[in-house]
């Protein structure tokens, strides 16, 4: 019999985490990490606290010893960088390792007048755009055969971080940042 796939995933405290965290844990045994929800997430021993600013991952990747990696995180760029630096460089050593890294439809938002498709050479003109897509080249560069590049779309939800914001703004009668021409289909909605 096979055991049960180890699977940490990084931001599982975030909208996204957190659906994939409840979609996994019925099939496997699923670690997260969570930035600042200390009263939720302390006493739980499958949640471990983790700030990329200032705390080092090799000792929760030590300690759960992940066959997959799921990193669903926010942040900081140049802190998110370092840290997929540190995870390639980890999932080199560990050939038993895997990294699915959920990246962004965003690496295509400079190519405005045509489709984008998956074999397409990704064209950003967003900072998070190009954050995205110089992380999927240092993981292409690193792990080419350890990696999963998710491209996501604007994902949107109940209570995803769009939607909140959304709320907020038509609360505050504030500005909200919408994208002109956007199409929304029951894939992507």
């Amino acid at each position: 019999m096979k055991l049960k796939e180890n699977i940490l995933i990084l931001g599982a405290s975030g909208f996204i985490g957190n659906v994939l965290y409840k979609e996994l844990l019925p099939y496997y045994k699923v670690f997260g990490t969570y930035c600042e929800q200390q009263g939720l997430y302390e006493d739980n021993q499958v949640f471990h606290r983790f700030k990329m600013e200032k705390d080092d991952i090799l000792p929760i990747l030590k300690e759960v010893q992940p066959t997959i990696i799921i990193s669903a995180l926010r942040g900081d760029f140049k802190e998110q960088f370092h840290l997929h630096k540190t995870i390639a460089k980890y999932i080199k050593e560990c050939h038993h390792c895997r990294l699915l890294f959920c990246s962004s439809a965003s690496v295509f938002d400079a190519a405005t007048h045509l489709p984008a498709y998956e074999k397409d050479r990704p064209m950003a003109q967003s900072e998070y755009g190009k954050f995205k897509y110089s992380v999927e080249k240092l993981l292409r560069e690193h792990i080419p055969t350890q990696h999963v590049i998710l491209r996501l779309p604007t994902v949107l939800g109940i209570n995803a971080p769009a939607v909140v914001q959304l709320r907020q703004a038509m609360k505050h009668q504030a500005a909200f940042e919408s994208y002109p021409n956007k199409i929304i289909t029951v894939t992507t909605a």
